[in-house]
């Protein structure tokens, strides 16, 4: 990505997601900004996210989980991004299923492992 960050921090504290809109790059920044530094700058291609991770080792993976959560809620399959100077692709989270949030559960799929009841 061609976004150079306002801020004073190297490459490896930064995560930059490239989304097409600026609408979008708006909503994602607006939506992490509580727990993240947040900011949007235009690319050659498309907006850029960039986001200041926290010093815990869990942050990246909290973001990333949540970016993807957040993917699938405005229907984008996936969303590229830069970090540790590296390209990846996140897809976006499938909804939960009924059973995951609280509902009834549904059938197995064929040939799913056997749930140990007979």
């Amino acid at each position: 990505m061609d976004a150079a960050a306002p801020f004073d921090v190297s490459a490896y504290d930064v995560v930059l997601f490239a989304l097409s809109t600026h609408t979008l790059a708006e909503a994602l920044a607006r939506m992490l900004r509580p727990r993240w530094a947040a900011w949007i700058e235009p690319g050659r291609q498309a907006w850029v996210v960039g986001i200041e991770l926290g010093p815990a080792a869990q942050d990246l993976a909290l973001l990333l989980r949540q970016v993807s959560v957040w993917a699938g809620t405005v229907n984008l399959a996936t969303i590229p991004f830069d970090v540790d100077c590296r390209t990846y692709e996140l897809v976006a989270a499938a909804e939960p299923s009924p059973s995951r949030r609280g509902g009834p559960s549904t059938p197995a799929e064929p040939g799913a492992a056997p749930s140990g009841r007979s």
